[in-house]
C-alpha cells in the first residue's frame, strides 16, 4: 500500500513570512501577527475641530417584532431592515433628492404611530409621509402648516405631534392628519421656545422640548398652555435628544 507523500508550507522563516500579504494585520518586532493599530495622534496632543459641533439629527425606530427603520439626513432614503427574515428594503431605490410622492429630500424624525403606520419627517420638502405597514405604501403626505419638520413623537390619544424647526415650535395633528389649531396657537404663543430640537411626551401627554439657544428643558401641559422650566444640574448643561418612560426623563 502506497504512504501519501508528506507535504510541507513554510509559513514562517525566522521572523520572516513568505510570500503572504497581509489586510488589517501587522507584525511585531518578534514576528507575530497582530491587528494592526488604529492611526492616531502623537501621544500628548489632542483633537480640536471648530465649531459648530451639533449635526442634523438621523431617524431611527424599531417595531415590535425587531424591524428596524432608519434615515440619515444626507442621504435621501428610508432603511428598513427585518432581523427576523434578514431582509432589507430601501425606498426609494435611486439615492437623490426628489419632491415626488415617496421620495425624500433630507428625512429626519420616524415614529411608529398610529393606525398602524410609520411617519416620515421629510424636512427639505417640508412635510411628512406616512406609509402602511408593513408593505411600506404610501398612505397619506401632511403639508400644512409645516416648514422643516425634524421630529415625530405621539402621545396616548394617539395624536402626532411634529417639532418644526422652520417655525421653531411643535405642533399637532390628530392621528387623521387634521392640524389641532387650539393646541397650536397656545404653543405660538411661547416665546420662551427660541430653537427647539428634541421633544419627549410622558405618559401624561406632557410634553418636554428642549432648546439649543437657552439651553434649557420646557415642560409644556397635554393643552399646550402652561410652561415650566425643568431643573437642571448646572449652568453648563446642554440638553439635547431627550426620551421619557415613565416618571423619568
Amino acid at each position: 500500500m502506497n504512504q501519501p507523500i508528506p507535504r510541507y508550507a513554510v509559513l514562517r522563516s525566522d521572523r520572516t513570512w513568505q510570500n503572504i500579504t497581509t489586510a488589517r494585520l501587522a507584525t511585531t518586532p518578534t514576528g507575530v501577527l497582530t491587528l494592526a493599530r488604529v492611526p492616531g495622534l502623537p501621544k500628548g496632543q489632542t483633537v480640536n475641530l471648530p465649531a459648530p459641533f451639533e449635526v442634523p439629527a438621523s431617524g431611527l425606530a424599531i417595531g415590535p417584532c425587531h424591524e428596524h427603520y432608519f434615515t440619515h439626513a444626507d442621504q435621501p432614503q428610508l432603511i428598513w431592515l427585518d432581523d427576523i427574515c434578514h431582509t432589507r428594503k430601501v425606498l426609494p431605490i435611486v439615492a437623490t433628492p426628489g419632491t415626488s410622492l415617496g421620495e425624500f429630500n433630507q428625512p429626519r424624525g420616524l415614529l411608529l404611530g398610529p393606525l398602524n403606520s410609520l411617519y416620515v419627517a421629510d424636512s427639505a420638502n417640508g412635510r411628512v409621509q406616512i406609509f402602511q405597514l408593513p408593505g411600506l405604501e404610501l398612505r397619506a403626505i401632511w403639508h400644512e402648516p409645516l416648514q422643516h419638520p425634524t421630529g415625530l413623537a405621539t402621545d396616548s390619544q394617539n395624536r402626532v405631534y411634529v417639532l418644526d424647526q422652520g417655525l421653531e415650535k411643535v405642533v399637532r395633528f390628530s392621528s387623521w392628519g387634521s392640524p389641532d389649531t387650539t393646541y397650536n396657537a397656545a404653543m405660538a404663543g411661547h416665546s420662551e421656545l427660541v430653537s427647539p430640537v428634541f421633544f419627549a411626551i410622558d405618559e401624561s401627554d406632557r410634553l418636554y422640548v428642549s432648546d439649543a439657544d437657552t439651553n434649557q428643558i420646557w415642560q409644556v401641559s397635554s393643552a399646550g398652555e402652561s410652561l415650566f422650566s425643568v431643573p437642571l444640574p448646572n449652568d453648563s448643561f446642554q440638553p439635547r435628544a431627550l426620551v421619557a418612560d415613565s416618571d423619568r426623563l
